[in-house]
């Protein structure tokens, strides 16, 4: 008995899908793939309609390095060499910066007054989650480009988000070129 079964079951393996056995079983079975398609497309479109629509804005930066402060008679083999070594750990810590909490905290704290006031309850928020589930920082593959995105199901508070962050970094990237033109000068 147990060799009928060895032998039925290798020469199903061997066999090919017939397509007609198939649609004939499915032919058969046609109620019960009606009502399970017809179940699922009603808990589809009633998931759709119920859904808030998320919204998105998105900005990107461009990461420069100053060449302007290398010596003047720096070759350029020293100069190519000082940039590739340093541009990957300067992009690195660019990203870091801008997702750190110094200039996303604010922003967070923007955000969860303007819910508070609009009646929402945001006192089990999070500031890590809330960075987590709604912002994506990312550097672009291969370039010195940062992009940000910012989801949110209230359309309104997108834009002024972004305007925000984007102040927050330009501040704090203009306030290191004065550190360093303070520093020069307190040099020479």
């Amino acid at each position: 008995m147990s060799q009928f079964n060895i032998e039925e079951i290798t020469s199903m393996t061997a066999k090919e899908i017939d397509l007609k056995e198939l649609f004939s079983a499915l032919v058969r079975k046609k109620n019960y793939v009606l009502a399970i398609s017809s179940i699922s497309l009603v808990f589809g479109f009633a998931y759709a309609f119920i859904q808030k629509p998320i919204w998105e804005g998105m900005f990107q930066v461009v990461i420069k390095k100053d060449t302007n402060s290398l010596n003047k008679f720096t070759s350029d083999l020293e100069i190519s060499s000082l940039l590739n070594n340093g541009a990957a750990s300067d992009l690195k810590t660019e990203l870091a910066i801008l997702k750190s909490p110094s200039i996303i905290k604010p922003i967070y704290d923007y955000v969860k007054l303007t819910k508070s006031q609009s009646g929402k309850d945001v006192s089990k928020w999070s500031f890590y989650k809330w960075k987590e589930t709604n912002l994506n920082i990312e550097l672009e593959q291969g370039t010195s480009i940062v992009s940000l995105k910012y989801r949110d199901k209230d359309k309104e508070i997108i834009i002024p988000v972004i305007d925000r962050i984007s102040s927050a970094y330009q501040a704090y990237s203009g306030s290191e070129r004065k550190r360093g033109i303070n520093q020069g000068l307190i040099y020479l």
